[in-house]
């Protein structure tokens, strides 16, 4: 990439890397781009400044690449050098045995902890020192790669190498021949390819026939993702909250405060452990159903004094009480307007436990005032 002229694209490129101050870390020892007897270094890699001391080993990696591009392979020293598997976050685990470890050392180590509050602050810092981040391989193999596939890529890949190596050499005559062999090498290749995918199409159609909810209805579906409310202007948010939520004038009533209170047993509170769904997001405190359950095993007595407390006081903590909202758009609805979406509200996870507990009793109570009515 030399610079000629300031009219040319060419040194406008090279003028616009000197302006934001770009190093180039590329060489001239191999082309980055081989056609047939041509070849080019067209394939460039830049830098800023701070990064350019660190980038080693900058070269063209002699593989196939099923095109005419060619690899480039660079380290970073300081950081995380050579190749890593790519991965892909999914989710956070809950490391239990670490949690209980961690929970007995705040919690239970303590007698006074048994504010709301503080107790779920405690909570969420053990979620985060037991909490980890699983991962999977994104580095796969796709289900229509074979043996055959395998083979023909290997024998394709020495063709490009022996090709690429003549090529450098100068022999022109054998360079023709090796040229050909890869060309019909990485015909060969691709046919193998298209011929594998095209028999687990077939096969993925038949399978339809039998059952019509297997693979290919999670194929269809998965490409159907929900949009948010990203579009939206927080004026426009704000409408339709509004219009879902309608603010009414607070009704008076007398004060509904009970001076008999049934404390919350430990059987009742490991029905209540038993009843929460796992496998959920995370509340908007920070912690996660299964940490709660955990908390019940090890601190069943820190737990329960925790919710008969709250009971005794007959309120709910100002961070319970907040929750956030998500609004999803329903299929072939109008954006914007309030009737088109479907509201759905992530709560305190401790929270959800002392509903839990509220409910029951409530069903009990009715239950014994004689029940709902007919037409209730």
């Amino acid at each position: 990439m030399g610079f000629t002229s300031s009219r040319q694209k060419r040194g406008y490129r090279c003028l616009w890397l000197a302006a934001i101050n770009m190093v180039v870390q590329s060489t001239a020892e191999c082309p980055t781009f081989v056609r047939g007897a041509s070849s080019s270094y067209i394939d460039v890699t830049c830098s800023t400044q701070g990064v350019a001391v660190l980038v080693q080993n900058w070269n063209v990696v002699e593989e196939e690449t099923l095109s005419d591009h060619k690899f480039i392979y660079f380290e970073i020293t300081g950081r995380n050098s050579g190749y890593h598997e790519r991965i892909e976050k999914t989710k956070v685990q809950h490391g239990r045995e670490t949690f209980r470890s961690v929970l007995e050392w705040t919690v239970l180590s303590t007698t006074d902890n048994c504010n709301p509050k503080t107790s779920a602050e405690l909570i969420e810092q053990a979620c985060q020192v037991s909490g980890r981040s699983t991962s999977r391989s994104r580095s796969f193999v796709p289900n229509w790669w074979n043996e055959e596939i395998d083979t023909k890529r290997r024998a394709c890949k020495t063709a490009s190498r022996r090709c690429t190596r003549r090529h450098r050499i100068g022999y022109i005559t054998e360079e023709a021949q090796l040229l050909e062999e890869y060309k019909k090498a990485k015909k060969d290749l691709r046919r193998a390819i298209d011929a594998s995918r095209k028999k687990l199409r077939l096969e993925l159609y038949d399978s339809l026939k039998e059952d019509i909810w297997g693979d290919g209805y999670r194929i269809v579906t998965g490409k159907l993702t929900n949009r948010l409310t990203a579009d939206l202007t927080t004026e426009t948010k704000l409408q339709i909250v509004m219009e879902l939520f309608p603010h009414k004038t607070d009704i008076l009533q007398e004060d509904p405060t009970c001076e008999n209170v049934v404390l919350f047993t430990q059987v009742e509170l490991l029905e209540a452990a038993s009843a929460m769904k796992i496998n959920k997001l995370l509340g908007i405190d920070g912690i996660l159903p299964e940490a709660v359950k955990d908390v019940i095993k090890v601190a069943p007595v820190w737990m329960l004094t925790m919710l008969n407390l709250l009971l005794l006081l007959q309120e709910l903590p100002s961070e319970w009480i907040i929750a956030k909202l998500v609004l999803l758009l329903k299929e072939r609805k109008t954006v914007g307007h309030p009737a088109s979406y479907r509201h759905s509200c992530l709560l305190n996870t401790l929270r959800k436990l002392y509903e839990w507990f509220i409910t029951k009793t409530l069903q009990e109570e009715i239950v014994e005032s004689g029940g709902f009515a007919d037409h209730q």
